[in-house]
């Protein structure tokens, strides 16, 4: 069964509103910091991450429906925010050799973490995170989530106001790497190189790897330790880290500009939400929540109360429609004005400027050619 983990930062709003849920509290002590208490693994235990820049999910809603999109704009610039916020906590716990946020999968880390936004809106955050390792074993396949209360927008204190979300991911693929033994480690590391090098010169290294039914690998032999084709695959490799480090930087870049706007955003969705419920007499906080992540809602042209099944008055529930349709006007704008503070995404790698595009088959086919182009590995040769 797939675990849903979520740490709520106000009490338990509503019994059976997930179908399995793992709740821990969010509190003032640092998870991260508390592994790092209990020894670093050494160097020879160290695996590589990448952390892939999020699939932003879906940003639209059903015809009629009273909640309001998420501009797929905002979804993509959140989706490379929160990957480089991910990529961070891991990085806190100095367990691993390097943590780079990259914008497609790729076969040069020992360990890769995806995500997908399934809910994001200054009220809770709610993600969908898959991790594997290049043998093909999956550590995490989880829904891990978090709600905000209002003091977390009052103080700036530098953190993500969902920081306990990044650092139950990074507490919990640590703890998957921890089921690893030495050698276990060292043959991940080998099985990650096999699968690099057998995607820049196909079919030279197949004899080396085997591969099930499942798309799972184990080590079949190694190459000669002075295989000049391995040892060229090795230079290129140490190159390939140069080139995820260049990525990784881009995005903390990109995080530290967004950083500012982006919680001014959230802090105004927040504050919108806030009002709405206000606006609702008797209104519950799921009721709230209703107009951004889609519980309850109008129904049959009737206000039905999620929790009571009151019906309202037909003053009282145009009087309530109509303050709903102007604070839902506000969030269409605060949501625009935060489009227009977004920008191209550029990085600029061996002297030519690039536009990462948007999450998917058109980033993969950017990677690939970056890759060839610097490398030099054209039709499959070095």
């Amino acid at each position: 069964m797939r675990r849903i983990t979520i740490l709520w930062a106000l009490p338990l709003l509503a019994g059976g509103l997930f179908a399995c849920v793992s709740n821990y509290p969010v509190t003032g002590h640092d998870p991260v910091a508390a592994y790092k208490a209990q020894g670093l693994l050494s160097a020879k235990e160290q695996l590589t991450v990448g952390v892939v820049a999020f699939d932003p999910g879906s940003s639209s809603v059903p015809p009629g429906s009273p909640r309001i999109a998420t501009p797929l704009e905002i979804r993509e610039a959140e989706a490379r925010y929160l990957a480089h916020g991910i990529g961070t906590a891991l990085k806190a716990t100095g367990h691993w050799d390097s943590v780079s946020v990259v914008p497609a999968a790729t076969g040069a880390v020992d360990v890769t973490v995806e995500g997908r936004i399934v809910a994001s809106d200054g009220v809770r955050l709610i993600l969908d995170i898959a991790v594997k390792d290049a043998a093909g074993w999956t550590w995490i396949n989880d829904t891990y989530g978090s709600s905000a209360s209002p003091g977390v927008y009052r103080n700036d204190n530098g953190n993500d106001p969902f920081r306990a979300v990044f650092d139950a991911i990074a507490r919990d693929v640590l703890t998957a790497r921890r089921r690893l033994s030495d050698s276990d480690a060292k043959r991940l590391r080998a099985i990650s190189t096999l699968r690099y090098a057998d995607g820049l010169v196909p079919d030279s290294f197949k004899d080396y790897l085997l591969e099930d039914n499942h798309g799972r690998y184990r080590l079949n032999r190694l190459p000669p330790r002075d295989d000049p084709i391995m040892i060229r695959i090795e230079e290129v490799h140490g190159r390939n880290g140069e080139l995820l480090e260049l990525f990784d930087d881009h995005y903390a870049r990109f995080s530290q500009a967004l950083r500012a706007p982006y919680r001014r955003w959230r802090q105004r969705r927040f504050q919108e939400v806030m009002a709405m419920r206000r606006a609702q007499p008797g209104g519950t906080w799921l009721d709230a929540m209703a107009m951004t992540v889609g519980f309850g809602g109008l129904t049959g042209g009737r206000y039905l109360h999620q929790t009571t099944g009151f019906v309202m008055p037909a003053r009282q529930q145009a009087d309530m429609q109509m303050a709903l349709a102007t604070h839902l006007g506000r969030v269409e704008a605060i949501d625009a004005a935060f489009v227009e503070q977004l920008e191209p995404v550029m990085i600029e790698v061996e002297e030519r400027t690039r536009t990462l595009g948007r999450y998917g088959a058109d980033q993969y086919g950017l990677w690939q050619r970056l890759i060839r182009e610097i490398h030099g590995a054209e039709t499959g040769r070095i």
